[in-house]
């Protein structure tokens, strides 16, 4: 039995820490007898518990409540002190990092001849930013074969960061695609709740209500379609400034919008029942895991062009690609499936399928269990 262990930066309910929580449960389900697993989550999380039913959790840091600052830091240091010299009398037989900012934890458990797979799901952007606080360089350091969530992500490293062709390979985000059905009772009594009508387009967004994310751009689109029978939903509205803020500009306009936020829940996968079309806002998105949940229950895609894996999936039967930041575009598109609803419709058929035979965890799980044991195999072979 082969012992593995798998980094998370978090194990908060987002895209990469929900697609290892899917890879878990894979292995739990199909390998159970092949692997001793271990999941170590840098920071804490809501999914820390779930973890814990598909394998050994660690929490790495750990937030002391104290009323005394010095305290809390006091005992914050020991956890991490206790938790480093437990980690190092540890021996794995590989390390699984499912994202590219884990580089100072690799720098820590890092071993001769303990191969690393880094699961990349960043572009750039985000890159650049996480190398400035010193979190990537560990992991082009240590790191000995790289999945990446895109084409995008893998032509970023290659080009940008200098790493081996040979050392990458493309594996899509998944789901457990079965799970993944509309029911439409839901769809009405999410409606009712949310004072939508009936026969409205709803067009949805998730994920951090954040300037990365296009909050801005999903706003802006909402007031363009005032007049129209079409609502907008956001669900993982998480920044309590930026929506103020929001709201105070709307407040001064004199503006009421068909604009929806709701706060990040563990029940999110529900408001897919009542989204007729996805409107992926962001600006640079890897490959977000919601636009793989949203192609899994059949929900067409609206994004925008040169802004990460997304238009590696999505076509003209599965939705549009739009240019970057052309609000008007968008709103057209989005009036357009209101206007029509048999294309939307097959749109509907069309990208359910192809999703199927893209995102399903059954599919790509395997995969990834095919590059670990290339690793494991090759360091065998060196031993």
């Amino acid at each position: 039995m082969k012992k593995l262990l798998f980094i998370t930066h978090d194990a908060s309910r987002t895209g990469a820490p929900m697609l290892l929580l899917n890879l878990l449960r894979w292995f739990a389900a199909h390998k159970k007898e092949d692997y001793d697993i271990s999941v170590m989550c840098v920071e804490d999380g809501e999914l820390l518990e779930e973890y814990k039913h598909y394998a050994t959790t660690i929490l790495f840091k750990k937030k002391h409540q104290s009323k005394s600052r010095i305290v809390a830091k006091v005992l914050n240091k020991w956890h991490i002190k206790k938790q480093l010299q437990s980690l190092k009398k540890e021996s794995w037989d590989l390390i699984f990092s499912n994202t590219i900012v884990n580089g100072k934890m690799l720098e820590l458990l890092k071993r001769t001849q303990v191969p690393v797979i880094t699961y990349v799901h960043e572009l750039q952007f985000s890159i650049e930013l996480f190398l400035k606080r010193g979190q990537v360089q560990g992991t082009l350091k240590n790191a000995d074969y790289y999945l990446c969530g895109s084409k995008l992500v893998q032509q970023t490293l290659i080009n940008q960061y200098h790493v081996k062709s040979t050392q990458t390979k493309v594996v899509n985000s998944f789901v457990e695609f079965k799970s993944n059905q509309k029911e439409e009772f839901l769809s009405s009594q999410l409606k009712k709740e949310l004072d939508i009508p009936e026969d409205a387009l709803v067009v949805g967004m998730m994920g951090s209500f954040i300037w990365r994310k296009g909050a801005d751009f999903f706003i802006e689109t909402a007031k363009k379609l005032q007049s129209e029978q079409i609502y907008f939903i956001w669900v993982g509205a998480n920044n309590p400034k930026y929506i103020a803020e929001f709201q105070y500009d709307l407040e001064q306009l004199n503006c009421t919008l068909k604009l929806k936020l709701i706060p990040p829940s563990k029940e999110y996968k529900k408001y897919f029942n009542m989204i007729d079309v996805f409107y992926l806002s962001s600006r640079e998105d890897p490959y977000p895991m919601v636009m793989v949940e949203a192609s899994s229950f059949g929900i067409p895609i609206l994004c925008f062009e040169n802004t990460g894996g997304a238009q590696e999936f999505i076509d003209e039967k599965t939705g549009y690609i739009i240019p970057y930041g052309n609000i008007t575009a968008a709103a057209e598109k989005l009036i357009d499936y209101h206007n029509n609803r048999t294309v939307l419709s097959e749109n509907c058929e069309a990208i359910k399928t192809k999703s199927k035979q893209t995102h399903d965890v059954m599919l790509n799980a395997p995969v990834i269990e095919t590059v670990i044991n290339e690793l494991l195999d090759s360091k065998s072979s060196n031993d």
